[in-house]
């Protein structure tokens, strides 16, 4: 309950610190350290709530916390520095959309290959000849595999069109929301999405 307050406050803090940014001159949006810091410190506080929803009889805040709470030390400690430029923050979120959005399409093809070798492999030891000469991973390691895979590919795509958003917004100061490349990505993170819940 307590983390799920800290992510709620943590997460308006940074909405609300955005929209101070958006209306200024040529600061970049969510383009400084300080900010950068809040971000990967949100991003270890989700992987932990997920990773104790999981597993709720563990002890994991031990080693988590002190790190999430560094990384809001270190924003505060940064916070001096000059943010980066409209320019500099859109090359960078640029970098972040196209390696997370790449990421993802390649999990998306591991898990597509993952699930042809499933099916391949479930139909041979139906017909008992799962031992020949071309021997595939066993279902449930293949299993398993496409199951990582979807987690990462959903992951990796909706960091890359957070990324994409942030960048739009850098570069030019709005998001072209009905535009063929956002509605591409909007629409590769509801097939993975979807692939993930089925």
């Amino acid at each position: 309950m307590m983390m799920s307050l800290g992510l709620f406050a943590h997460t308006t803090y940074l909405v609300l610190r955005t929209m101070d940014v958006v209306g200024r001159g040529d600061r970049g949006l969510m383009a400084s350290w300080s900010e950068w810091s809040l971000l990967l410190a949100l991003g270890m506080a989700i992987c932990f709530l997920i990773f104790y929803l999981r597993r709720p009889d563990t002890i994991i805040s031990f080693y988590f916390l002190p790190v999430i709470l560094g990384l809001i030390g270190l924003s505060v400690a940064v916070r001096p520095m000059a943010p980066f430029s409209r320019s500099e923050a859109a090359e960078v979120w640029l970098s972040i959309h196209a390696f997370a959005m790449a990421t993802g399409a390649g999990a998306v093809l591991i898990g597509f290959l993952a699930g042809v070798m499933y099916l391949a492999q479930s139909s041979r030891l139906k017909r008992k000849r799962a031992g020949s000469t071309l021997r595939l991973p066993t279902l449930e390691t293949l299993a398993r595999l496409n199951r990582r895979c979807l987690i990462v590919s959903t992951t990796a795509v909706a960091i890359g069109v957070v990324a994409g958003v942030v960048m739009n917004l850098n570069r030019w100061g709005h998001v072209g929301w009905t535009e063929g490349g956002t509605l591409l990505s909007f629409s590769t993170f509801g097939m993975v999405d979807r692939g993930n819940v089925c």
